[in-house]
């Protein structure tokens, strides 16, 4: 789970005391288990730490390759004490993704490159599950278009293929994904056929690696960006995006079931 706001930049502020000087853009995640564990960008190195539920801290350590530039780094905790993360870099004139787990002794794990060999990636996110097994997601170019990828990685290390969830007719972005505590994954972006024909749509990728039927979130006539996503216990799952009806912004959730069932859009604000 991503930590956010006042008590994210406290937590940030903590972790990263002790660390090398010049730390910046920082990635928050708590456990289940209150233990919070953070990755930095060090110059362009990513390293990470942690604070355990009795607020001791572990070692700050680099996870990256310190002769290799990285960037857009994100992490995510398990329910006991691990973590796992993520970072793109450079790879032979292309940004790959990347990632590496973290057990809760503080052993790091062999880096593996996630994303496929000679192609670049950008706009890269992580959920990890209460067992360690992790989903991350970005958005490539493919055949003229751009789509979301994802894949992931299981407990034990090992990698599952790589799906890509977005159709090849206009442009994806901005991916955004969550973990249900059976190793569903739930993920979201924004898709733009013109300016004016653009919406948000999901997709879940279970267990098996079996993915859902692609699910439209915002109404037909109104164009919409920006999603989040969470998930609860019970594999429901809740988005919220950006509306723009007839000009005006405005905050939408809507609802899915662990079945499926999407529910009744809900406007959550005030036009802006």
């Amino acid at each position: 789970m991503r930590a956010r706001g006042v008590a994210a930049g406290l937590a940030a502020a903590a972790l990263l005391a002790g660390a090398p000087a010049a730390s910046a853009g920082t990635n928050l995640a708590a456990g289940p288990d209150a233990t919070v564990a953070v990755a930095w960008l060090q110059g362009e190195q990513v390293h990470e730490r942690t604070l355990g539920p009795s607020g001791a801290f572990g070692p700050a350590q680099g996870v990256s390759w310190a002769s290799r530039r990285a960037f857009d780094q994100a992490i995510g905790a398990d329910a006991n004490g691990g973590a796992v993360i993520a970072w793109t870099g450079d790879d032979a004139g292309t940004h790959a993704a990347y990632a590496r787990g973290r057990a809760p002794d503080g052993a790091l794990s062999a880096v593996q490159r996630v994303s496929p060999a000679g192609v670049s990636v950008s706009r890269l996110q992580l959920a990890v599950a209460p067992d360690g097994g992790a989903v991350a997601v970005w958005q490539r170019p493919l055949s003229g278009a751009t789509v979301v990828q994802a894949r992931r990685r299981r407990a034990d290390g090992t990698l599952g293929p790589v799906h890509t969830l977005a159709p090849t007719t206009g442009q994806a972005d901005g991916p955004a994904v969550a973990v249900a505590p059976d190793g569903a994954a739930t993920v979201a972006w924004t898709r733009a056929l013109s300016k004016d024909d653009q919406f948000v749509e999901t997709r879940t990728v279970a267990p098996d690696e079996t993915v859902s039927a692609i699910q439209r979130l915002n109404a037909a006539g109104t164009v919409a960006d920006g999603p989040e996503v969470t998930v609860d216990g019970a594999g429901t799952a809740v988005f919220a995006y950006r509306r723009t009806p007839g000009g005006a912004a405005v905050a939408e959730l809507r609802s899915r079931s662990a079945t499926g069932a999407l529910g009744a859009r809900q406007t959550v604000s005030g036009a802006a």
